[in-house]
């Protein structure tokens, strides 16, 4: 039966820096194992390249004898991670379902939030917790899929006596059910009460393994001595990580416990996947609408802001032939113009703005260290995109009619529709590239810069005959246009070229765009887990 967790040889390089330092060691099914050593040791390296986060420079990291990096072991493993982020738009229970959404056996959603005492926050944004809640909830993420292999690194950092010790209770709790736990810690007094096994790593080198005890008889124990300003008892004391206390008028000597773990065995049955694939994508489609929902300013700019503009474009003669004798009303064509903007600006701004954000907050790395597979985590937002496009589109129509008497047969509102939705793929490959390539600071205005300008140069606002003579020319090459054109042709409108001619400079632009993202996406991902 293969080891549960190992290193065989593992170095790792930062340019010239190396951080690990052909690092072995084994854990079997089961254990519960520190990894103890100051900051930059190696501990978050090592974490690293057993989760698949990093690429080992030499040597391999393998976990039940299989590469961490397949969907299929990430399922058999949970962690909490000393940097990642969450969206922070959702609630606690609505975040742990999604967690548990991507793995095949997960723990009860209720069970998980009391293990971690987040019973009375349950129904509470992430943004509106505290340090130590946060904490407490990514430790619900890590185990919410009742996972075989539990990694947490750095675990209790920041944590205050209290939280810290209900924080232990819990980790004790998970692992008695036979579970292999492994944290990182540069507390010795943590190592001693939690473990069974200690490994030791010190500028990257593995320089001790063994029990707590034989740990602390290498290193002579810890001893820490002080003198308070007033008289103690262990009532006092009861709180923190010591083993033995001796108190002595105001002097205080503390000294740390022996580790208590007794752990049993355990099996995973294994579900239908395509169920298990079902229903990873409608909870994170769920997620991902939830998110899009509960920030305003975005709801409104893409629902609210077509309707002003509109107002401002299309109402003032709405009921006028767009020229002399045309069946077309100026209405219907404001109307037609301000649909592709409105649903070219949802994908590139859904997009571009979720996935900066989720950079800038290092959600991805919790992400990457899930059973989440990349392809759905994709077709969620894209499904989302879509609906909520949809839903705009439909307010815009609904608007347009009463107020501008804009009256088309139902088969061509639903023709328009579904152009503009299914000619708005370029914009989706647009919007990852954006994501991939700026921060979330500047994440709205580089998209406005670029977005907006175009939008006026394609014709959506103004007529091309009626701008600046170099625009007009450049106005047909723009992505927007032949988008635009799509929805005019759809209303009526002789358009300057055909559909089809339309539909390939749209296939052509959507080339062009997902590659960039494809780049953008490499390059950022090298940069973080190469």
């Amino acid at each position: 039966m293969p080891h549960a967790i190992e290193l065989v040889g593992a170095s790792k390089k930062y340019g010239n820096f190396e951080a690990l330092k052909n690092v072995s060691f084994a854990i079997e099914k089961g254990s519960l194992v520190a990894m103890l050593g100051p900051n930059g040791a190696g501990k978050t390296t090592s974490i690293n390249l057993m989760l698949g986060l990093r690429r080992p420079t030499a040597g391999k990291a393998l976990i039940f004898g299989d590469d961490p990096r397949s969907i299929a072991t990430r399922r058999r493993f949970g962690a909490m991670l000393q940097e990642s982020g969450v969206p922070q738009l959702l609630k606690v229970t609505e975040l742990v379902e999604l967690f548990r959404s991507y793995y095949p056996n997960p723990l009860p959603t209720d069970q998980v939030v009391k293990l971690v005492g987040l019973e009375e926050k349950a129904g509470t944004l992430v943004k509106d917790l505290s340090g130590g809640q946060t904490q407490r909830l990514y430790f619900a993420l890590a185990i919410c899929g009742d996972p075989e292999i539990l990694f947490l690194d750095e675990p209790t950092v920041g944590m205050d006596v209290e939280g810290r010790r209900v924080f232990l209770r819990a980790i004790r709790d998970f692992a008695s059910g036979g579970k292999t736990v492994l944290l990182t810690t540069h507390y010795l007094e943590e190592a001693d009460e939690l473990a069974e096994r200690v490994l030791v790593i010190d500028k990257g080198n593995l320089i001790a393994d063994g029990s707590p005890q034989e740990i602390k008889s290498r290193v002579a124990g810890s001893k820490i001595s002080f003198t308070s300003g007033a008289p103690l008892d262990a009532a006092a004391l009861s709180g923190l990580p010591v083993s033995a206390a001796d108190v002595s008028d105001h002097r205080v000597t503390l000294m740390t416990n022996d580790p208590q773990a007794v752990l049993r065995g355990g099996s995973v049955s294994q579900p239908d996947w395509t169920r298990l694939m079902a229903r990873v994508f409608l909870m994170q489609t769920r997620a991902e609408m939830l998110k899009f929902w509960r920030v305003p300013a975005f709801a409104f700019f893409s629902l609210g802001l077509p309707l002003i503009i509109f107002t401002f474009f299309g109402l003032r003669q709405a009921t006028q032939p767009l020229y002399p004798h045309a069946a077309i009303t100026v209405g219907t064509y404001v109307m037609a113009s301000m649909a592709a903007y409105t649903v070219g600006n949802v994908m590139v701004f859904s997009f571009g703005m979720a996935l900066a954000i989720e950079r800038g907050q290092k959600q991805d790395l919790l992400l990457r260290a899930s059973p989440l597979p990349p392809a759905i985590y994709l077709l969620a937002k894209v499904v989302n995109a879509a609906l909520f496009a949809l839903v705009a589109l439909i307010v815009l129509f609904v608007f347009a009619h009463f107020t501008a008497s804009v009256n088309l047969a139902a088969g061509t509102w639903v023709t328009l529709a579904a152009r503009l939705l299914l000619g708005s793929i370029p914009f989706i490959g647009l919007g990852l590239g954006f994501g991939y390539l700026v921060g979330p600071n500047a994440a709205p205005a580089v998209i406005n810069f670029v977005y907006l300008p175009t939008a006026f140069a394609s014709g959506i606002f103004i007529p091309v005959n009626q701008l600046p003579d170099f625009i007009k020319g450049l106005a047909p090459y723009l992505p927007l246009n032949p988008f635009v054109e799509l929805g005019w042709n759809a209303i009526g409108v002789n358009t300057d070229r055909a559909v089809s001619t339309d539909v390939l400079y749209l296939v052509a632009y959507a080339v062009g765009f997902f590659a960039l993202a494809l780049w953008a996406y490499r390059r950022d991902t090298a940069a973080k887990f190469a």
